[in-house]
């Protein structure tokens, strides 16, 4: 028999799962399948899932109430990821009181979250730039599934993508614009076009860690990532923080000490 539907009425009228399904959403958009060892978006081991989830949201599919459970549960392993994003996650026993008394084969029909970022795409020195209004992680998501991780650089200095040009044509038919001149602005690309994947991160060599200053009151550092552990272990997280840009963590100076007993310090840069 099939399932039968609910639809979930408001984000007022139900927080719960309208949050937890803008956790699914977030974790999503920073997602690349895996590929990376950035500590952003899903594990190798939860992606399938994690992608499944915010995919029957992007196509109003809607969960069931076993997907709801799966949900929370992938929240609860990527809760320190939420909560640097600033976003907090429901429990089960949120959902259970906002959903009590629902037939357990009902399929809850979440509302994804309103994309209202817009897009602007230009060419420069061979590539394609790619810039949005403002941050928008449904629409970040769609970048991520169409181009693969080595054929797209996030150049932070300037706030937009670079893209390989052979992927023009997928850009313009996912966000339905056309390529046109650059944004009042821009600097043009100061990179090789030839240049697979432009990065300014410089690896540390294998297994090496490098304590290096970031302000005044954190230093940046850089570990192997079977030594993760360790320095979660060294540092609470209210003090520590991941930058994918650098490949770093963010770690409050004065836990500088716990940081080099726990790791070990190859040198400082």
């Amino acid at each position: 028999m099939a399932p039968s539907s609910y639809a979930v009425g408001t984000q007022h009228d139900h927080p719960a799962v309208q949050q937890l399904a803008a956790c699914i959403e977030y974790l999503r958009s920073v997602c690349d399948g895996a590929q990376s060892r950035d500590y952003q978006g899903f594990s190798a081991f939860d992606k399938n899932l994690g992608h499944s989830l915010a995919d029957q949201l992007a196509n109003h599919q809607g969960w069931s109430q076993p997907d709801l459970g799966y949900a929370v549960q992938i929240a609860w392993r990527y809760r320190e990821q939420l909560y640097r994003a600033g976003l907090a996650f429901p429990l089960a026993a949120d959902l259970a009181a906002e959903l009590g008394g629902l037939d357990p084969s009902a399929q809850v029909a979440v509302q994804p979250t309103v994309s209202t970022a817009s897009v602007s795409l230009w060419r420069d020195e061979g590539w394609i730039c790619l810039a949005f209004s403002h941050y928008d992680h449904a629409k970040l998501a769609q970048l991520m599934s169409t181009v693969p991780v080595a054929d797209r650089w996030w150049d932070e200095d300037r706030v937009r993508w670079l893209v390989q040009a052979h992927h023009e044509g997928a850009l313009v038919a996912l966000y339905g614009v056309a390529v046109g001149a650059a944004p009042l602005g821009q600097v043009p690309v100061a990179i090789p076009a030839a240049q697979v994947r432009p990065s300014p991160v410089r690896s540390a060599p294998a297994g090496v860690v490098t304590i290096s200053d970031y302000d005044a009151d954190h230093i940046a550092v850089r570990c192997p990532f079977d030594q993760k552990d360790q320095l979660k272990d060294a540092v609470p997280w209210q003090h520590r923080s991941w930058n994918g840009t650098t490949k770093s963590w963010i770690v409050a100076r004065a836990f500088q000490p716990a940081v080099e007993a726990a790791l070990g310090v190859g040198f400082h840069a």
